[in-house]
């Protein structure tokens, strides 16, 4: 019907696929894959997060349940505890993964780190930036672990870490 009153018809062209996956840190660095959710009905929140080495080969992992913050802290949660965890662990070469550009910002600018936890964001702040370490954004796609952790933390009571590939993550770990 628009071709009779001559309107020209410049159709989108279609979208291009991307590949996303998941890549292993270099050699001699940890990354850990860090994610947030929250629920509305009831309201619930958790976050997780899993460590691997240069070979991909697990590490440690965690879900967490939170409670005492606003939901939208959950990501920044995921990758306060994941710094901490770093720390703990004298790690030199640490890389943070996240699916969650806000949390890869905060790393350039603090304002946006909400001031009920901006103290706590700086200490482990400034102990990465003593050490080789990247902060990167990864497409959820390709986040799939760290989502399902912190997913099975929404039903959970308290704090776990897993010294093994947690079951529930085992087909899409490997």
């Amino acid at each position: 019907m628009l071709k009779r009153f001559d309107v020209n018809l410049n159709p989108r062209n279609t979208a291009t696929s991307l590949d996303v996956l998941w890549s292993p840190p270099y050699h001699g660095w940890t990354k850990c894959n860090v994610d947030g959710v929250a629920i509305v009905s009831p309201w619930k929140w958790a976050c997780g997060g899993i460590f691997k080495d240069s070979k991909a080969k697990h590490i440690l992992s965690f879900n967490i349940p939170l409670s005492c913050e606003p939901p939208s802290n959950a990501e920044l949660l995921a990758a306060i505890i994941a710094m901490e965890k770093a720390m703990d662990l004298q790690l030199n070469k640490f890389w943070l993964e996240s699916d969650y550009t806000l949390v890869v910002k905060t790393f350039y600018n603090h304002a946006l780190v909400p001031w009920t936890i901006r103290s706590l964001w700086l200490v482990y702040w400034s102990y990465m930036m003593i050490i080789d370490f990247m902060i990167t954004h990864i497409f959820r796609e390709a986040n799939f672990c760290a989502n399902i952790l912190a997913s099975v933390g929404l039903d959970c009571n308290s704090s776990f870490w897993f010294h093994h590939v947690y079951r529930n993550i085992r087909k899409d770990f490997i």
